[in-house]
């Protein structure tokens, strides 16, 4: 008979934060997939109890490469450039742990992070079609706040309904983002030079182990391109030149804003078919109204994005305006731009200033007042005649959103907690049986 199970995909520091939640799943059995040893280890002296599953040690059953994955593989940053062999051994290691689970467990949960490549997405597909309710951990917009969805991005949140009254927590977050405070807890502070020196010397440090001592590392483990793009951004932010600030050169211009995510972003891919940043700016700029400017801004995170080639050909258009990351966003609103974003928070930011939003990605937000999704780039002029919102209309529904889907806590390396675990259980063990 198989046993009842919580599966985790416990990689990198989840293999030291999901562990913490074990006592919601004490009835259950925990099963926890993880990349490399260390990780195993990391589980093993947190929760001895659990079954560790090492990505590559289980056996390959014949019907390993009878997956309908394509596409999951060309949405992989990192597979889709592989080698053929690579790939291949790659799809037999993953579907070796799905047989491996589903031959010995009935998975009733399945957690993860955000769906951000090959093997979380075919685990979320196998152990959702046999019956899981799938759990990817989301930040929300006010710090200290998380959600579930079942999805690849964010369209179907998990209902909890655990929270009540959110809506002064809502109004003093909007007044704390007017004022530039209360970021996300995942945004790096970068205005000043030494922290974006100190971190270019520790992101190419990691690309350098990376490649001396995980050679032979999961592809994952071993992939080194994420720092190198980093560590170049911080470098060009040093010394590459921008655009001067819009608001005191205004005139009678109108602009619509692209804010841009951080990069090279996994996560991208899963948002929206169209996921490569500087496409969506090159369609938003051939479909400019005359008397518009796009304006494009670095995400707080990776100032000197904007300065990399492939954006060259967009600096150096008369019509685009380049802003560094850490340029304020509500200086930004007093232009009453048109936004338009994958799913950056920026737009609700926009949205709250009255100003009319697009949102291109399937994001938790995507049906907020004020807030149109669309379905190409090119679309966005539609918004200029739709209606926007009060922000009092907008307050209350993300204070709904809140309370819900959303649970007190923060999912991060080393700023790991849950505010109320037992609730947290309840909660999902009755999604479960209203599923």
């Amino acid at each position: 008979m198989l046993q009842s199970a919580a599966v985790f995909f416990a990689r990198d520091f989840l293999s030291l934060e999901f562990p913490k939640m074990k006592a919601a799943f004490a009835d259950l059995s925990r099963v926890y997939i993880v990349m490399n040893p260390a990780e195993a280890e990391n589980i093993r002296v947190q929760d001895p109890e659990g079954e560790v599953i090492l990505i590559g040690a289980a056996p390959v059953s014949s019907g390993a490469l009878a997956l309908d994955d394509a596409d999951a593989i060309n949405r992989d940053r990192f597979l889709r450039l592989a080698t053929a062999e690579e790939i291949a051994a790659t799809r037999r290691s993953i579907a070796a742990v799905c047989d491996h689970v589903l031959a010995r467990y009935r998975p009733i949960f399945y957690l993860d992070e955000p769906v951000s490549g090959y093997a979380n997405e075919m685990f979320s597909r196998s152990f959702g079609e046999a019956g899981a309710l799938c759990l990817h951990f989301q930040i929300a917009w006010l710090p200290g706040y998380c959600f579930f969805v079942s999805d690849a991005a964010q369209a179907i949140p998990v209902r909890l309904d655990m929270l009540s009254g959110s809506e002064d927590a809502v109004r003093r977050h909007v007044e704390l983002r007017a004022a530039g405070l209360a970021r996300p807890t995942y945004v790096i502070a970068y205005g000043k030079v030494l922290p974006r020196i100190r971190d270019i010397f520790v992101t190419l440090g990691k690309a350098v182990y990376r490649k001396l001592f995980r050679r032979n590392a999961a592809y994952i483990d071993r992939e080194v391109g994420p720092h190198l793009f980093h560590a170049r951004s911080l470098w060009k932010s040093l010394f590459g030149r921008y655009s001067p600030d819009p608001v005191a050169h205004a005139a009678d211009t109108r602009y619509v804003v692209f804010p841009l995510h951080y990069e090279p972003e996994a996560l991208l891919a899963y948002f929206s078919r169209f996921y490569r940043q500087e496409e969506i700016a090159s369609q938003i700029l051939d479909s400019l109204p005359p008397g518009f400017k796009l304006v494009l801004k670095e995400h707080p995170s990776q100032p000197g994005a904007l300065q990399l080639p492939k954006w060259a050909d967009l600096r150096a258009s008369k019509r685009v305006v380049i802003l560094r990351g850490d340029y304020q966003a509500a200086r930004l609103m007093q232009l009453r731009p048109a936004v338009v974003s994958l799913g950056s928070t920026f737009s609700l930011e926009a949205a709250l200033a009255g100003c009319p939003v697009a949102v291109i990605g399937g994001v938790h937000f995507q049906d907020a007042p004020g807030v149109t999704r669309i379905d190409r780039p090119g679309d966005w002029p539609r918004i200029l005649d739709a209606p926007t919102a009060s922000a009092e209309d907008l307050t209350k529904w993300y204070a709904d959103f809140l309370d819900r889907y959303c649970f007190g806590g923060n999912i991060m390396r080393g700023k790991t907690r849950i505010d109320d675990l037992p609730h947290l259980a309840e909660a999902l063990r009755a999604r479960l049986q209203a599923n």
